[in-house]
């Protein structure tokens, strides 16, 4: 799930997905009320505690069909490349192979200001960033409550180690996008929204590109294609888990 998400943001999909599959989701350490220690939450923890809730649930041979959103899906990738047995097929959606300026630039301001305590001016800049032009104009008389549920639900201090030990900003790191690709063995699908300002439209074919016989699909919507394009996100994660 995306940064600063929690599960209950994903009741439709849960709904949808669960017609035809068994779901699992979790919050990553530094989300919602998990209470895991934020200082470690690097991209390298969250990929073992992943792996390790799957081999408590599912068990430690059985292959999974894994689906990641923005952060989420980083981790999902990292974890298909670091972990192949595992993975039978894997859905990426509104991830970069790398960064353009502004998605470093709003990471960068997120960062500024948790650092502050100001979660109320990230969760605005989440918000505004994450959807299409579109959605915001259908949105906008309830914009303010998409807002009042990311601070109610999240934690200034979780959310600022979030963001600054997971998103890699060292090069040579195995657990960057651009270096976790690859190691990516199992059917791959990447899903990319056409008015994406935090990921990059052109920076998600990118990695598209980067994943042989990667699965592309795009959306005309922003960075938040599970929320703009509900039924729709759904219908196509789970067509491709099926093949």
């Amino acid at each position: 799930m995306g940064t600063a998400q929690t599960i209950p943001a994903y009741a439709a999909n849960i709904n949808a997905l669960s017609m035809k599959h068994r779901v699992l989701i979790f919050e990553l350490r530094g989300q919602g009320t998990t209470e895991l220690d934020s200082s470690h939450c690097t991209t390298e923890q969250q990929v073992h505690d992943l792996h390790a809730m799957l081999r408590k649930v599912v068990g430690n041979d059985a292959p999974v069909h894994l689906s990641g959103y923005s952060f989420g899906g980083r981790i999902a990738l990292a974890y298909a490349a670091h972990h192949p047995h595992q993975v039978q097929r894997l859905s990426v959606t509104g991830v970069p192979l790398t960064r353009s300026a502004t998605g470093r630039i709003l990471v960068r301001s997120w960062e500024d200001a948790l650092s502050r305590g100001n979660l109320r001016e990230c969760a605005w800049s989440l918000v505004l960033n994450g959807y299409s032009d579109e959605m915001l104009t259908k949105m906008e008389k309830r914009i303010g409550t998409n807002v009042n549920y990311i601070v109610e639900s999240n934690d200034v201090r979780r959310l600022h180690d979030l963001i600054r030990l997971s998103h890699e900003k060292d090069p040579q790191s195995p657990y960057a996008v651009h270096n976790s690709v690859n190691h990516v063995r199992c059917p791959t699908q990447i899903i990319a929204g056409r008015h994406d300002r935090i990921a990059g439209y052109e920076e998600t074919l990118m990695l598209a590109k980067a994943i042989p016989n990667a699965e592309l699909v795009t959306f005309d919507a922003g960075h938040s294609i599970p929320f703009e394009k509900t039924a729709q996100w759904c219908r196509t994660v789970s067509e491709f888990m099926q093949k």
